[in-house]
């Protein structure tokens, strides 16, 4: 019966199917559809357009026929290529495919694995030596950067230290300076009381 249904074919071919993945809300009632100047397209209901007849069609009527597809097709094109890459027979030939031949096939597909991860390893170890190989490069221009900062901070506390030396030095010669100068007005002072004295 299965056979039957698979072999009709609806009288209303080809369908007239408009769809759309947009949820429109109509009298209250949840619908996909399209919005037009003329009105609203539901792709549900069948007296709008064949969505609903070419989906049945599609995954009912004939749902064995997309299996046999999938699995006698597409599956059997994948096989034979997988087949392909390994180097054995894939023309439906019953040549057998001896044990050793298998385990040379397995063992060379592992050695390419292995040789690409370690390719990938190298390059990652090359990436991350360069990286390493930057951030000291800039940590030592950066240490760098300090030492001429320090030394130039040396050297200007130095020229301060200098300067208010220099400062004190000068400090000390005028307050000398001073104090002789009031010892010469106090001894002249003296002096002129004295001869004062002597006139009266």
């Amino acid at each position: 019966d299965d056979d039957d249904d698979d072999d009709e074919e609806p009288a209303d071919i080809p369908f007239a199917v408009c769809g759309s993945a947009k949820t429109m809300n109509v009298a209250g009632t949840a619908m996909r559809g399209r919005q037009y100047p003329w009105g609203i397209i539901d792709v549900d209901n069948t007296q709008h357009c064949d969505f609903t007849r070419l989906r049945d069609l599609l995954l009912r009527t004939h749902m064995h026929g997309l299996i046999d597809n999938t699995h006698f097709l597409l599956y059997e094109n994948y096989r034979r290529d997988r087949l392909a890459e390994m180097g054995m027979p894939t023309d439906g030939s019953d040549a057998e495919v001896s044990e050793s031949n298998l385990m040379d096939q397995l063992e060379a597909s592992k050695q390419m694995h292995e040789e690409k991860l370690a390719k990938m390893e190298s390059d990652m170890s090359k990436v991350f030596s360069a990286k390493v190989k930057e951030k000291e490069r800039k940590f030592q221009m950066q240490q760098e950067k300090i030492k001429l900062q320090g030394q130039e901070m040396k050297k200007e506390l130095e020229r301060l230290q200098l300067e208010l030396q220099n400062k004190v030095k000068e400090f000390e010669a005028a307050k000398a300076r001073e104090t002789q100068r009031q010892q010469a007005a106090a001894k002249l002072s003296q002096a002129k009381k004295k001869t004062v004295g002597r006139l009266f």
